[in-house]
């Protein structure tokens, strides 16, 4: 596994956080993994019922298994690495973490949002990434390693009864890589980033007027005239 760029958050700058003590030592455990490019130790650091909100998929992956699962190929994904700011909430329990990476030839900046229980556990972990073409680049290298593996984690999740994620809307195909149908995303992603197909339609129309098609009553409202991303 890769080593990733400089993370280096030594003890006094956790320190300054103010964060509990038990989250405080998880977070210096996770700077160390990141740092080494090897999260293998990662389920220790995670509640068994932890969340993983992707910045591509609409909805959650819950689960420990998952969360890790995701959380080590992002890091084989990501090169140049770099942790930068970071920030905590009032409880001590809740981190914003701000980075820069690049996939491929794409260079993207995000943040992390981890949430502690008392413990120390990851409860929840939230990825948040930009601009759009990096976003992409990481959506697609990600499909291509892990698009089975979230199929079938999805089918495990409705077989036990979970709350699944909604099926996808009539006429709509599922694509190859680590995307969402346009209707489950804002409308100026959609503007920008079409990532769904109705059919053997190969319309050039603009793609959220495609989602209309595609996915009818269950659309978002009406996206403005121009893109706010222009």
């Amino acid at each position: 596994m890769p080593l990733l760029e400089n993370t280096d958050f030594e003890e006094n700058e956790m320190s300054e956080l103010q964060l509990h003590p038990q989250a405080a030592a998880s977070l210096q455990r996770w700077h160390a993994m990141v740092a080494q490019g090897d999260l293998s130790d990662l389920p220790k650091l995670l509640d068994a019922k932890a969340v993983f909100r992707s910045p591509m998929a609409h909805t959650s992956y819950p689960g420990a298994r998952v969360a890790s699962t995701i959380l080590n190929t992002v890091v084989q994904v990501f090169q140049d690495f770099t942790y930068h700011r970071q920030l905590a909430t009032g409880d001590g329990l809740s981190v914003v973490l701000e980075f820069s990476a690049r996939v491929g030839d794409r260079q993207l900046k995000g943040i992390d949002m981890i949430r502690f229980d008392e413990s120390g556990k990851i409860v929840e972990f939230e990825v948040m990434v930009r601009p759009m073409s990096g976003l992409q680049a990481l959506g697609d290298e990600m499909g291509s390693r892990l698009a089975s593996y979230l199929a079938a984690s999805k089918a495990r999740l409705e077989q036990d009864g979970g709350a699944a994620p909604p099926p996808f809307p009539h006429g709509v195909r599922r694509t190859e890589s680590w995307q969402v149908p346009l209707c489950w995303i804002s409308w100026s992603t959609a503007m920008t980033f079409p990532v769904a197909s109705c059919g053997n339609n190969n319309s050039t129309q603009k793609p959220w007027r495609q989602a209309r098609r595609c996915c009818g009553s269950i659309t978002s409202p009406s996206p403005p005239t121009t893109s706010p991303m222009q």
